[in-house]
């Protein structure tokens, strides 16, 4: 059960410390540092597996290699195309220059393909190695929105996403809130994957 909190008087409590520690992240990276506000905090508990920062960075990996592959598999698929074009008229210098280039790059592609798979399985492997710790407590999470000026003094909304230490005194992982969104939504399609792999 997750536990969210409340700020008091008598300490510092969760959301203050969490926002003391962003606040300093977040305005390293703004145009107008002193046009900053914030507008909310929500702090919560973090779990392992899937709030444990190593895990995090291994899921989104595995998402940016699956990108990568499906990109090398739409050019390999280009130069199949080009090979069947002049594959049909290969006594021209030109046709046998574009059918060597065509079979160059599907070589290539298939070879690379294969090593991206290979490299996704072991960061696939050392992330399962991850899952293992099921339900420990690592510390909290935080969500800061706030707002900011931008380069063209236009007021603009940003929020960010956060995982701390137990004591919150410590920054574990910090990155845009729309990435790690990115990263729950991929999250839910490998546990559905998961689930259908085990029924």
């Amino acid at each position: 059960m997750s536990s969210i909190f409340v700020i008091t008087s008598c300490s510092k409590s969760p959301e203050q410390k969490a926002q003391d520690i962003m606040e300093a992240e977040i305005k390293k990276n703004l145009y107008l540092p002193d046009t900053y506000e914030l507008a909310n905090i929500k702090v919560d508990s973090a779990f392992a597996p899937y709030d444990e920062p190593e895990y995090i960075e291994s899921l989104k990996e595995v998402l940016r290699i699956g990108n990568e592959i499906n990109e090398v598999e739409e050019e390999k698929a280009e130069a199949e195309r080009t090979l069947s074009i002049f594959s049909d008229s290969y006594s021209s210098s030109y046709s046998q220059h574009e059918v060597k280039e065509a079979r160059k790059k599907i070589e290539e592609a298939e070879k690379k393909v294969d090593y991206l798979k290979k490299t996704a399985k072991k960061i696939g492997d050392k992330a399962a190695n991850i899952v293992k710790r099921r339900g420990d407590f690592i510390g909290f999470k935080a969500v800061l929105s706030y707002r900011a000026k931008n380069n063209g003094g236009q007021v603009v909304m940003g929020s960010s996403f956060a995982i701390f230490d137990k004591d919150i005194t410590q920054l574990r992982y910090i990155c845009e809130n729309d990435e790690h969104e990115s990263y729950l939504q991929f999250l839910e399609q490998v546990k559905t994957m998961q689930e259908q792999a085990s029924e």
